[in-house]
């Protein structure tokens, strides 16, 4: 996905007008992302929070995108690239801190059950 965010700045940055059916599209990619309800113990819901925040802020460049593109401010796309970039990097590094947190409690019961 965050190359659709990469692509759209760019194509900002150059002067091109951003297609309304192509912002949708993501807007409905990041409202399947926002979707996914899992329930965890309590302990994993501050990683949850954060995921939520960073796909919030994902749908808030996309809106940005969108006036920029309706406005002709083409000076915004670094602005938004930077905000895109930082959330997709929060989203990584929570995913990889369930990731982590699940492989060792799946370690953990493979040892009990020996």
């Amino acid at each position: 996905m965050i190359e659709f965010f990469r692509s759209a700045c760019l194509a900002l940055r150059q002067g091109a007008s951003l297609r309304p059916d192509v912002l949708d599209r993501a807007r409905l990619e990041l409202q399947r992302r926002s979707r996914i309800e899992t329930v965890l113990p309590e302990v994993f819901q501050p990683l949850l929070e954060s995921l939520r925040e960073s796909l919030t802020e994902l749908a808030e460049v996309i809106d940005g995108l969108d006036l920029a593109s309706r406005e002709d401010a083409p000076e915004l796309a670094g602005w938004l690239n930077l905000r895109a970039q930082n959330a997709w990097e929060r989203i990584l590094s929570v995913e990889q801190q369930l990731d982590d947190s699940f492989g060792t409690l799946d370690e953990e019961m493979q040892h009990g059950n020996r």
